[in-house]
């Protein structure tokens, strides 16, 4: 007796404790060159690898084990992901989380004249430092590789200015700041 082939086409699967998957951005699409390392529990680098243009990485670790699977590509914020290499393949794919910006220009508020060299602070809503810049001689700031969340800007040396700012994933915003008298503490 023959059997008709089975119409169903067979998926191809990784060797036993092979890691092989696909980075994406948070639109879907494929991320090309993004670097991937893969930490033991104690720490140690058991495996780098870098996407292809199709954003498909593999990885083979030197044995079945729990690890922790770092991917990281410009403009996108790094993730770790906890896995388990054991004796069947691992298809883990990742979405990295697009980066923002927040930039501007420091102007005096009497003059409207550029502050250049003005100190311009990024604090996270507890309040800790996530980024700093002077500005250039045409009172220009750029603060980058920031994480989506709710931050204040905030000058100094010409007295306090601050401004809150929200960033999604992946924008940039304009946060232009006035700036009065010259501190003379």
């Amino acid at each position: 007796m023959t059997t008709a082939p089975d119409p169903t086409p067979a998926k191809a699967t990784a060797p036993a404790g092979v890691l092989r998957g696909r980075v994406y951005d948070s639109a879907g699409r494929p991320l090309a060159r993004a670097a991937l390392t893969l930490v033991d529990r104690a720490g140690r680098q058991r495996a780098l690898a870098s996407t292809a243009e199709d954003g498909t990485y593999e990885l083979t670790p030197r044995e079945p084990s729990s690890y922790t699977l770092v991917v990281s590509a410009t403009g996108h914020h790094p993730r770790a992901v906890q896995l388990d290499a054991g004796t069947g393949p691992v298809v883990p794919d990742v979405t990295l989380a697009g980066l923002g910006t927040v930039r501007g220009t420091v102007r005096h508020e009497d003059t409207g004249r550029p502050v250049p060299d003005a100190s311009v602070t990024l604090l996270s809503a507890s309040g800790e430092v996530v980024a700093t810049a002077t500005t250039d001689p045409d009172g220009a700031y750029t603060l980058g590789n920031l994480a989506p969340g709710a931050y204040t800007v905030v000058t100094s040396g010409y007295g306090p200015v601050l401004a809150d700012v929200t960033l999604d994933e992946g924008t940039s915003r304009e946060v232009d700041l006035n700036v009065g008298q010259h501190d003379t503490d």
